[in-house]
Formats: C-alpha cells, structure tokens, sequence
C-alpha cells in the first residue's frame, strides 16, 4: 500500500528528528485546526511545542496538490524545509483527510421511513418525550 502524498512529504522533507518530533506532538493531541477554506484548499493549525508550552501558527495551502503544497509556521526554525510543528500539521490533516472531516459542510440524510421501534407499552408521557408537538396533539387525539 503507498502512503499519501502528505506523509511522504514529511518522510522527504524532513529530518529524522523533526519527524520524531512532529509524530510525538501529534500523538500527543497537540495540533487544533482552527480554520479550513474549502475554496482555496488551505486550512491554518494551533500547534503545540512538544517541549515548552509554546504555540505556533501552520498554515497549509493548495493540500489538494502534491506538486504545489505550500506550508508555513511562526516558529523560528529554518534548518530543513519542514519544521517538527508542520510535520504535525500534515499528519493531523492527512488523519482529517482520511476521515473525510474536512467536508463537514456536507449534510448526510438518512431515510428512516422503514425504521420501526419496537416498545411493549406506550403512553401519552411516552409519546410527548419522543415526538414533536404536531404528532404528539395528533396521538393524544386518537387515544381519545
């Protein structure tokens, strides 16, 4: 199985301490997406430093296109492309990606017209705690 184009970014990018790094922040839960464009494919991450209690902005653009990724963050590091915070970054979006979290905009229905509750007893107090009030003045009518 290939791995997706974001992990193998880090994997090409980075050192093997920044990839150390970034793994430990993102396992410790230390990436918060705060915005996502959906146009434009860029997303932007509160990032955790994994030895100080230091946040760092990641902003992610065009993650859509492996030949056009574009990372950058507010920390100071400039050793290798990728610092240990956009490591992170890509492996908590390519978990959103795989998750398909990104297109929460996107509204699932579902159609219950063949659901079927099963109860042995029902009641008005019953039908007033599970029903809206238009069913629920509909049922007490025809309990009378």
């Amino acid at each position: 199985m290939a791995l997706p184009y974001l992990i193998k970014y880090v994997y090409n990018t980075g050192t093997d301490e920044v990839i150390r790094r970034g793994k430990k922040i993102y396992s410790l839960r230390n990436v918060e997406l705060v915005s996502h464009d959906e146009l434009l494919h860029s997303v932007n991450f509160r990032v955790k430093d994994d030895s100080y209690t230091t946040f760092y902005k990641v902003n992610v653009e065009k993650y859509d296109d492996a030949k056009n990724l574009s990372l950058h963050c507010s920390c100071p590091y400039n050793l290798s492309d990728i610092c240990r915070h956009e490591a992170a970054a890509l492996l908590q979006l390519q978990d959103l990606v795989d998750k398909n979290l990104l297109n929460a905009n996107e509204h699932t229905a579902y159609n219950q017209s063949h659901t079927v509750v099963k109860i042995k007893y029902i009641d008005l107090k019953m039908i007033r705690m599970m029903a809206g009030q238009d069913n629920y003045a509909a049922a007490e009518e025809i309990l009378r």
